[in-house]
C-alpha cells in the first residue's frame, strides 16, 4: 500500500517506542501515548494520522511543541453511526426487543394483541448538530419520508438549502454547481460548508463571497453607471404589462453588457417566455432584496483558501457590476482555479459570442476523464 520508497513497518503497541527512532510516518489510534517523551524519541517524526474521527486523548500541545503535524480521520464511522442512530429508531419504533423476546420465548402470537407500533414516514426528525454524521442521519430520514429539521451553530443561507433541497429531491448526492453573480456567491458557500456535495465549481461574473486576508488589494467598484443605476434606480414597471415587463428586462440587461452588445430579438425572446410561465413576475426581484444573507448566518471566520473542489472562474473582460479584477481574486485565494476571460463579457448570462469558450470549458472543467482537463 505504501509508495515506492516507503517501508510499512506493523509494531504492536508494545512495540512502538523501539520503533520510534527510525519513524518518519505514524498511523495509529489515539491510544498511543503521544506526551513529549514520544515526540523526543522520535527525531524523523513528520506527521501522525489518526484512525480516528476525533483528538480525544491526544495531547495536542505537546505535538505542537514538536513541530510535528497530527491529522485526524474526518468522517471516520460515520456511516456506521448514522445507520446505527436509524436502527435505534426503528428498533424503537417497531417493538423490536420485545417482538425478539416474544419469539425466542416461545410466545410468538401471531396477529394477536401486541403494543402499539409507529412508522417512520412523515414523523418529524430533529437533528441538534449537523455535521457530518447529522448529515448523513438528516438524508436516511428524508429517505424514510421523514420531516427533517435541524439546529446547528452555523445554518445553511435559505438560498443554499433550496439548492441541496433540489439534489436530495432527487436522491442525488454530488453535483457540478454552476453559479452566476449571486449565484456564484451562494456555490462558493456551499463549497466551504457542504464539501461533501460539490463535485465541481464554475463561477461565472461573481466575486469573492469571503472577505480577503488582510492586505489584501481592495476590489474595483463597480462602474460609475451602475453606480447610478444603484443609487437611483428606475421605477418598477406595471408587472401586469407583458411588453412593458419585456421592455424593462431588456433595458436592464443592456446596462450590464459589456462590449458584446445585448441582442434585442433574443433578449425580448427569452423575456417573454419568462413571462408567460411565471405567475408572479415582480417576484424576481426579490434577487436584489437578500443582500448579505448567504454569507452573514454563519459567524465563524473563512477563507476562500478551503474550497476543495476544482474551480472554474469564467469572469468578463467589461464586467461593469464586478470588474475583472474580481475574477482575477477568486482565482488567487481559491486553491488550483483556473481563470478563463470572456472577452467583451459584461456582467450577463454568457452571450452567443461566448458560448464557443464556456461550453468547451465547462465541459472540460466537469468531464470525469482528467486528461481533458490538461
Amino acid at each position: 500500500m505504501a509508495p515506492g520508497g516507503f517501508e510499512t513497518v506493523i509494531v504492536s503497541d508494545s512495540e512502538v517506542v523501539g520503533s520510534l527512532p527510525n519513524t518518519e510516518y505514524m498511523v495509529c489510534y489515539p491510544h498511543v501515548p503521544m506526551k513529549d517523551a514520544f515526540y523526543t524519541a522520535a527525531p524523523k517524526l513528520k506527521l501522525v494520522q489518526l484512525l480516528s474521527a476525533g483528538y480525544d486523548n491526544v495531547d495536542l500541545e505537546a505535538a505542537r511543541r514538536a513541530k510535528v503535524p497530527l491529522s485526524n480521520n474526518g468522517g471516520a464511522n460515520a456511516i456506521s453511526v448514522a445507520e446505527h442512530a436509524l436502527m435505534l429508531m426503528l428498533t424503537v419504533y417497531r417493538k423490536v426487543v420485545w417482538q425478539h423476546g416474544s419469539v425466542s420465548g416461545g410466545r410468538w402470537r401471531g396477529n394477536g394483541p401486541a403494543p402499539r407500533m409507529y412508522e417512520l414516514y412523515d414523523k418529524t426528525l430533529g437533528i441538534i448538530g449537523l455535521g457530518t454524521i447529522g448529515k448523513k442521519v438528516a438524508r436516511l430520514g428524508r429517505a424514510f419520508g421523514m420531516r427533517v429539521q435541524y439546529f446547528d451553530i452555523a445554518r445553511l443561507s435559505e438560498d443554499e438549502a433550496d439548492a441541496l433541497g433540489v439534489l436530495d429531491a432527487y436522491g442525488v448526492q454530488t453535483a457540478h454547481l454552476v453559479g452566476l453573480s449571486m449565484g456564484g456567491g451562494i456555490a462558493q458557500d456551499i463549497a466551504l460548508r457542504c464539501p461533501d456535495r460539490v463535485e465541481s465549481l464554475t463561477l461565472i461574473c461573481t466575486s469573492p463571497a469571503v472577505p480577503g486576508d488582510p492586505g489584501s488589494p481592495a476590489l474595483p467598484p463597480p462602474a460609475e453607471h451602475i453606480q447610478a443605476l444603484f443609487a437611483a434606480p428606475p421605477p418598477d414597471p406595471d408587472w401586469s404589462d407583458r411588453e412593458a415587463v419585456i421592455q424593462w428586462f431588456l433595458n436592464t440587461e443592456k446596462a450590464f453588457a459589456g462590449s458584446i452588445p445585448a441582442d434585442d430579438n433574443r433578449i425580448r425572446a427569452i423575456a417573454g417566455q419568462a413571462y408567460d410561465r411565471t405567475t408572479n413576475m415582480a417576484a424576481s426581484q426579490n434577487h436584489w432584496r437578500l443582500g448579505g444573507e448567504v454569507l452573514d448566518a454563519d459567524p465563524a471566520p473563512r477563507s476562500l483558501a478551503e474550497i476543495t473542489a476544482p474551480a472554474l472562474i469564467l469572469h468578463g473582460t467589461e464586467d461593469p457590476l464586478f470588474p475583472y479584477p474580481h475574477g482575477e481574486a477568486l482565482a488567487a485565494r481559491i486553491p488550483d482555479a483556473r481563470l478563463v476571460p470572456l472577452e467583451g463579457g459584461g456582467h450577463q448570462m454568457p452571450a452567443p459570442e461566448v458560448w464557443d469558450t464556456v461550453i468547451t470549458e465547462i465541459l472540460r472543467h466537469t468531464s470525469s476523464d482528467r486528461r481533458l482537463r490538461g
